[in-house]
């Protein structure tokens, strides 16, 4: 008889572990959904509402904005950073210039770098070369969270020598 007959709580536990790795593999990620998520993202930025942006993340998820000094943790402060983000930026486009993807199951992570190019409202151009790593995570309905969110300028770029268009 084996052990796992004997001891009937384990052979539940076991089932469960079963049941949870079989839904893992069912909703597990491929490159291309795990692309498709970073460019649903993209859009969302684009069309320049924080809140369409924000729900986008999980709760507790934390971000680390590209011109933020500090992280935003949960809803709340993920709305907010993308508030100022977007306050005195016009024709905002992102170009996703590189990405890796890397699949765990239902997690993924994306990584690369993508170039943000908007006018403020004075009508100047910038370009903003910054790099990325997102981890998300694949709901049982099909939907994906954004975990952990980390943006940052390209170490060559400072925030004071961004690059103005022509």
């Amino acid at each position: 008889m084996s052990f796992l007959k004997k001891n009937k709580k384990n052979a539940t536990s076991s089932d469960d572990l079963k049941k949870a790795f079989n839904q893992a593999i069912a909703h597990a990620w491929t490159q291309d959904e795990a692309k498709a998520a970073l460019m649903h993202w993209v859009d969302a930025v684009q069309r320049g509402n924080s809140i369409e942006i924000g729900n986008l993340y999980a709760r507790g998820a934390m971000l680390w904005g590209t011109m933020a000094d500090h992280d935003a943790t949960g809803a709340l402060e993920t709305y907010r950073y993308f508030d100022m983000f977007l306050a005195d930026k016009k024709r905002l486009e992102i170009e996703v210039k590189s990405s890796t993807v890397d699949i765990y199951g239902i997690w993924a992570t994306v990584s690369g770098e993508y170039t943000f190019k908007y006018a403020d409202k004075a009508g100047q151009q910038y370009v903003v070369p910054a790099r990325y790593s997102m981890a998300i995570e694949r709901l049982a309905n099909g939907d994906f969270e954004i975990r952990r969110h980390h943006s940052s300028l390209h170490p060559h770029e400072p925030a004071y020598q961004v690059k103005r268009a022509p």
